[in-house]
């Protein structure tokens, strides 16, 4: 995987804007402390972590006094301590009272091998690349066989667009009668879903959804220039980017994204909130990378906004999805997440109802429901240790005293 294949990258409708250094919430998104990178102490094995405070996004309960026993990458028990029987030869870590709880998943990243490892290290231990490109799969696969530091990457597609896309490797289409073919071949490539992108004309990307239902694969990504945000949520898109397509529904206006999101309509974002969730349409808003990238004398009035926008749809029942864009050398990988849990917690969302967007909300759109985003057993062996309880803050997550990645122990000197 090398940087130039992925070069592909980015990512807003909003191409061409430039940084701005927009504080965060906590005024330091960004910056990388000198703190010591993880280093892995144990194996995958046998492993029981003690003394550990259980914390399960999903149900709100933090349960002190818990073992956690894991098998190979698997959690195999969890109990109260005392209570959980171990196998000879296990090797015991005590948590000293701290949560532990499950990985993160940094739900939009573009995958770069030298990223890998560092996104681990803040907890992360699933992402979701948009931006697929060739030997990505196999790659990605190779990694996690041979134990590497390195999450879990689940891909799109290389994107689907029309003229005027700058990113290489996209599936260019400008003929509705190509898109069966286009889609037949994305799929045989093995790709979970079909990211289209700005510039599709609006009946080749009627021709993509067509093909895409009829193989039964789904689509994500940006809602194009020439594409309603409203037929988008008709055509049962499953993701959006960025909030692409919001501005204009909302009657932004101006030569400048930044002008548009500075100006949309704050009465009407409940109703397009509504016409989301029954949609069913999830969102990965990229707080971070788009307050990073808008400029200009509006650009503080443009992040109030979408700010605004993330926390009417939270309040109508809009699914979320924390993600970064890291990988496009504007936000760091792997802490920049914890600067968007700041962003949605600005947006309105409690801590809590943040960390679900990178635990829970993620597990549920993967399909892996009981597989990541919980610590229970069965589960994948994907946890990670902090001191403080992150239902109070979520700034506690940042820079983990410890991460399990498929029952390898790592920790923090």
């Amino acid at each position: 995987m090398n940087r130039a294949l992925v070069a592909l990258l980015l990512v807003l409708a909003a191409a061409g804007c430039s940084a701005s250094g927009v504080p965060s919430p906590e005024g330091d998104a960004g910056v990388v402390p000198d703190v010591p990178a993880l280093r892995q102490v144990l194996p995958p094995g046998s492993i029981a972590i003690v003394h550990a405070a259980v914390l399960e996004p999903a149900t709100d309960e933090r349960s002190a006094g818990r073992t956690v026993l894991v098998s190979g990458d698997r959690i195999a028990a969890v109990g109260p301590d005392g209570t959980v029987d171990l196998p000879d030869g296990t090797h015991t870590i005590d948590a000293g009272g701290r949560t532990l709880l499950p990985g993160l998943v940094d739900s939009h990243v573009h995958a770069l091998s030298a990223d890998l490892a560092r996104y681990v290290d803040e907890g992360i231990t699933t992402v979701r690349n948009l931006w697929g490109f060739e030997g990505l799969l196999d790659a990605a696969a190779a990694l996690v066989r041979n134990g590497a530091v390195t999450p879990v990457i689940e891909s799109a597609s290389p994107g689907v667009d029309g003229p005027g896309s700058p990113w290489p490797q996209t599936q260019l289409i400008t003929d509705p009668h190509a898109a069966d073919a286009l889609v037949t071949r994305l799929q045989g490539e093995r790709w979970r879903w079909l990211k289209v992108y700005s510039h599709l004309d609006a009946q080749v990307f009627d021709a993509v959804a067509d093909a895409a239902d009829a193989h039964g694969i789904r689509f994500l990504g940006h809602v194009p220039f020439a594409v309603p945000l409203q037929h988008a949520l008709d055509r049962r898109m499953l993701s959006i980017e960025h909030l692409t397509g919001y501005e204009l529904a909302l009657g932004g206006s101006g030569a400048s994204p930044t002008e548009r999101w500075a100006s949309m309509s704050v009465e009407a974002m409940p109703a397009v909130a509504g016409a989301t969730a029954a949609a069913g349409t999830w969102n990965c808003p990229t707080m971070t990378v788009v307050r990073a990238l808008l400029a200009g004398p509006q650009t503080m009035e443009a992040i109030r906004r979408r700010r605004e926008l993330v926390g009417a749809l939270h309040a109508a029942g809009a699914r979320l999805l924390a993600g970064t864009d890291s990988g496009i050398d504007v936000t760091v990988p792997g802490t920049s997440l914890h600067d968007e849990l700041l962003e949605l917690v600005a947006s309105g969302l409690a801590p809590l109802e943040a960390l679900r967007t990178a635990t829970t909300a993620p597990a549920e759109f993967l399909e892996q429901v009981g597989e990541i985003g919980t610590v229970s057993p069965g589960a994948r062996a994907d946890l990670m240790l902090v001191d403080g309880d992150p239902r109070d803050d979520v700034a506690v997550l940042r820079h983990p005293r410890a991460v399990m990645l498929r029952g390898a122990w790592l920790e923090r000197p």
